[in-house]
């Protein structure tokens, strides 16, 4: 049987946010750790990175 989930919405907390950062921080100059970067900064804003191949080819070449 399946499990209902109750939604809840999360408040970000700065300790959160500077954990966020910290952990971005170690992964400087790992390989593609930009791309990473932006799958994170996109997650944490709610948007799916399945935008679409012309978004994704659009921002690799920003990257």
């Amino acid at each position: 049987m399946a499990k209902e989930v109750e939604e809840k919405e999360i408040e970000i907390t700065p300790q959160m946010i500077e954990a966020g950062v910290a952990i971005l921080d170690e992964l400087q100059g790992e390989v593609g750790s930009a791309y990473l970067v932006r799958e994170i900064y996109l997650a944490m804003a709610g948007r799916s990175s399945s935008c679409g191949e012309r978004e994704m080819s659009l921002s690799k070449e920003r990257l």
